[in-house]
């Protein structure tokens, strides 16, 4: 009988227990021991609180920022409200001044309206004043010279006329 080595019993074996060797070896440098263990849950509390604190202070950041963003919304409420104040009371101060310069111009205007009606009445009385006594001084005087007073028609006016000596 002739055997080859490949089917020999022993080196078959052999090559088992090899195979076994290697797979042994391989499982305990995958095998997680107690202290590998105790490093992992240790390395995952870290971790756990780690997330606790940053979750809390994710929290804190949220509560500051909330707080922040009412502050500011009461700040421009404030701001809107002083704003309007200060509208209306410009609205008013112009709404007064306004009415100040039209009653002042109101005044002026009837203060040049008296003003001129009084020169125009006195011119017209002193014309008239003057036109009578020029009426009646002319007539004295022209009775005095030897003329006649008389009224032209086209004109109205008063006139001295001579007569005509030969």
């Amino acid at each position: 009988m002739n055997q080859s080595e490949d089917e020999d019993p022993v080196e078959i074996i052999v090559k088992r227990l090899k195979q076994l060797h290697e797979a042994q070896v391989e499982m305990k440098a995958r095998q997680v021991t107690a202290e590998d263990s105790k490093r992992m849950e240790q390395a995952l509390k870290a971790n756990i609180e780690a997330i606790a604190e940053l979750h809390m202070a994710f929290r804190n950041m949220s509560n500051s920022v909330d707080v922040s963003v009412m502050q500011a919304t009461g700040s421009l409420s404030q701001a809107k409200r002083l704003n309007q104040k200060n509208v209306d009371d410009l609205r008013k101060d112009y709404g007064r001044k306004t009415r100040r310069v039209a009653l002042f111009f109101a005044l002026l205007g009837i203060l040049l309206g008296i003003v001129g009606g009084a020169v125009i009445v006195d011119y017209h009385n002193a014309r008239t004043f003057q036109d009578g006594l020029q009426s009646m001084l002319g007539e004295t005087l022209c009775r005095e010279a030897g003329g006649k007073t008389a009224t032209v028609s086209e004109t109205g006016n008063r006139v001295c006329s001579f007569p005509l000596t030969q």
